[in-house]
């Protein structure tokens, strides 16, 4: 990818992102400071690879931060996405629907784990949610792309 291809970043989605690494920083400890030093330090990546390695590190983090900073790290993630993360414009309903589709996937998961289901329930539900997601993605790009005939 050429420079004058990359998509431009934001504003709202580098400030997310260092918002996130704050946060992280501040709440988890020593090895949230390092946590947030590196997330940081990634800001400087493209978002989405921010983000993944953002989620990586609240990952290896999660033993040590509550569900108050879980959740403010997540948002800030999930903004810096929204508002920054795509290839070229993003419309309102873009971003409607992302959030749409993750508070979702959130609201299942929260649901399933809530009625004291295993973490190994609540993480097959995930997985069933990201497979139907990936198939109804898959036929989408099949009629846009015109790969399918329409039976008549």
């Amino acid at each position: 990818m050429s420079v004058a291809s990359r998509p431009e970043r934001g504003f709202a989605s580098l400030a997310c992102v260092i918002l996130a690494a704050g946060v992280m920083g501040a709440a988890a400890g020593p090895a949230g400071i390092v946590g947030g030093v590196l997330l940081a330090l990634a800001a400087a990546l493209p978002v989405p690879y921010a983000v993944a390695i953002g989620h990586v590190l609240l990952a290896a983090l999660s033993p040590a931060v509550g569900l108050g900073v879980l959740v403010a790290v997540e948002a800030a993630l999930l903004v810096a996405l929204v508002t920054g993360g795509g290839a070229g414009s993003r419309s309102l309903g873009d971003a409607v629907t992302t959030l749409l589709c993750i508070g979702g996937a959130v609201g299942i998961v929260l649901l399933a784990l809530g009625r004291g289901s295993s973490l190994g329930i609540t993480a097959l539900v995930l997985a069933t949610l990201v497979a139907l997601g990936a198939y109804g993605l898959h036929r989408y790009e099949l009629v846009l792309f015109d790969l399918v005939e329409a039976d008549g």
